[in-house]
This record gives C-alpha cells, sequence and structure tokens, in this order.
C-alpha cells in the first residue's frame, strides 16, 4: 500500500498519520492491552511491527496476561520480562499522547 504524506512530509495511512497509530499502539501496549495494539496493528496493516513500541521489528514473542502470545521486539521482549508498569508511567505516558492531541 502507497503511502501519502500531509504537507509537513508525515506520512499518511488510511487517512490517519503514522505518527497517531503508533502513538495508538504504544498506548495500548503500556496499559498491558496487547490485543488491542495487535488489533491496531492489523487494521493497519503494520503487521511487522512490535506491538509494544511500534517502532521496531518483531521477532520474537511475548506472553501478554491472558498468556496469548503476541509479537514484540527483542529489545522489548527484555523489557517486558522485567517490567511492572505503575500508575506514574500510565499517567506520564498519557499525558504525552494529550499534548500530541492523539484521539
Amino acid at each position: 500500500m502507497a503511502l501519502l504524506y500531509d504537507a509537513n512530509g508525515r506520512a499518511i495511512r488510511d487517512g490517519i498519520l503514522v505518527d497517531d497509530i503508533v502513538a495508538a499502539i504504544q498506548a495500548a501496549a503500556i496499559a498491558d492491552e496487547f490485543g488491542i495494539a495487535e488489533e491496531i496493528a492489523d487494521r493497519h496493516g503494520l503487521t511487522g511491527l512490535c506491538l509494544c513500541c511500534a517502532i521496531k521489528s518483531a521477532t520474537t514473542a511475548h506472553y501478554d496476561r491472558d498468556n496469548i502470545i503476541r509479537r514484540v521486539c527483542i529489545t522489548c521482549f527484555h523489557q517486558l520480562a522485567e517490567r511492572n508498569v505503575s500508575f506514574s508511567d500510565v499517567k506520564m505516558y498519557t499525558q504525552g499522547l494529550f499534548k500530541r492531541d492523539v484521539q
């Protein structure tokens, strides 16, 4: 699928900025909603992306809280293994999304 670009040179896919798709995947991942992250990535044809960082290629698998295998890159795999998400982490990330006006 060919990408379109807006006046600022940002990639657009399916009528949505790719940056916004990436941010939505990352927001779902930080909330441990890998199923939603996977659904967003699949819907927009980004099946090779890591479901955690949404940037690197997925090369391995991570078992989410429902014990379902989700695709992640090796860097995120190691970070997820030692991850203990706190409320403040989620709050800081959410505030960043609000500043970027991700909906």
